[in-house]
């Protein structure tokens, strides 16, 4: 289990009641083995030396599914909050999934751009993405639509070794066409 292989205290996990953590010290930790020769010891070390950070989101994951469902590890990278019960990526929402790439330093070798640079066109569209998600109307002037749509147009062309680049072409050419009014969306559309 998660608590098994972390160390405690750990940061945003562990709580403390009357001086004990109650997430690292209950009944189901009695048996601390993994029972698979120590490789979840192994997995946990490789998820935080994978974590720009260092700081993994262990409240989103289960270890026990680190084996078998490889999106237990990935939500690992995802922020704390929110995230608990979404599975797969199709489930989770674009703050999650750009957040994946941004901790997660293997995504790097996917953007030219060097994501441990503070301000980096991941970290750029993340934000412009949260300025429309937190806008009480949900409505942007039409300058700052087309510059959230350059910034999203500019990861696509950021992006190296896709196993799709002509999707990546498309869909830049759809924002364009989204940004200029010609492009039509549907809530029926996928």
């Amino acid at each position: 289990m998660t608590p098994n292989v972390i160390k405690c205290p750990t940061k945003t996990v562990c709580k403390t009641k009357h001086r004990r953590c109650t997430f690292n010290n209950s009944v189901a930790l009695s048996n601390r083995r993994c029972p698979t020769n120590r490789i979840c010891d192994s997995l946990c070390k490789s998820i935080i030396d994978n974590h720009r950070f260092k700081g993994p989101s262990w409240k989103n994951t289960d270890a026990t599914q680190w084996c078998t469902i490889a999106w237990s590890i990935t939500k690992c990278y995802i922020p704390p909050d929110g995230y608990e019960n979404v599975n797969t990526a199709r489930d989770t929402d674009f703050n999650g999934i750009v957040n994946i790439i941004i901790n997660c330093i293997k995504f790097q070798k996917y953007l030219k751009e060097d994501l441990s640079e503070s301000a980096n066109i991941c970290t750029k569209v993340r934000d412009k993405n949260k300025t429309l998600k937190y806008s009480p109307t949900m409505r942007i002037a039409d300058d700052e639509k087309g510059n959230f749509i350059i910034t999203l147009v500019g990861i696509l062309n950021d992006s190296v070794n896709v196993n799709n680049p002509s999707k990546f072409t498309e869909t830049s050419q759809k924002l364009l066409k989204l940004k200029t009014d010609v492009f039509e969306v549907s809530a029926t559309k996928r």
